[in-house]
């Protein structure tokens, strides 16, 4: 038996009710309905540039995820033995790396880079780690999966960042640049 596989069965060995319900909520924070409606309130109720820019990063690293997981074609641990799967309809595609994880990862240091708080920053490392957890305790994404899911988030917000910081005040970036 390989370490990922280890791994996974010893998160899995503290399953229960209610560890199942908390992590089948905390998955949801990497999911596209919840992206769309932090984005839509932000969007049309607070500041139009840092919601362009936070569309931006999450869907250039969306972008990019899917390119990874074309080029590398990873198999996800649903259905081996001793490894208990469940939410698998969030489970799509390949497992390499972690959509979910990489896509709270890129929201949230995205929030961070701008406000430049450290309360939010460990909250949204906190809340980071957690979806990450809970893709492994639902037994759906291996380790590597989700540390190259936190690695790419990150780099997607530090990227996208920059390019706005590069371009300045007015200046179109992307086709929602011209939004609002």
């Amino acid at each position: 038996m390989q370490i990922e596989e280890r791994i996974i069965r010893y998160i899995q060995t503290f399953s229960n009710d209610l560890l199942d319900n908390f992590f089948e909520i905390i998955t949801m924070l990497g999911e596209e309905a919840f992206f769309v409606i932090v984005l839509s309130v932000l969007f049309w109720c607070t500041n139009k540039k840092f919601a362009r820019q936070i569309i931006c990063s999450v869907l250039f690293s969306g972008l990019i995820n899917s390119f990874i997981k074309n080029l590398v074609l990873a198999a996800r641990p649903i259905g081996i033995k001793g490894i208990r799967s469940l939410r698998i309809d969030t489970a799509t595609g390949h497992s390499f790396p972690s959509g979910h994880t990489q896509s709270v990862a890129t929201f949230l240091s995205s929030i961070s880079i701008y406000y430049k708080k450290t309360w939010l920053s460990i909250l949204s490392g906190i809340i980071i780690v957690l979806v990450a957890l809970s893709r492994l305790y639902l037994g759906v994404h291996w380790p590597k999966d989700v540390i190259g899911g936190i690695v790419l988030g990150l780099l997607s917000a530090y990227i996208v960042n920059a390019l706005f910081k590069a371009l300045g005040e007015g200046k179109s970036l992307f086709v929602f640049s011209t939004i609002g």
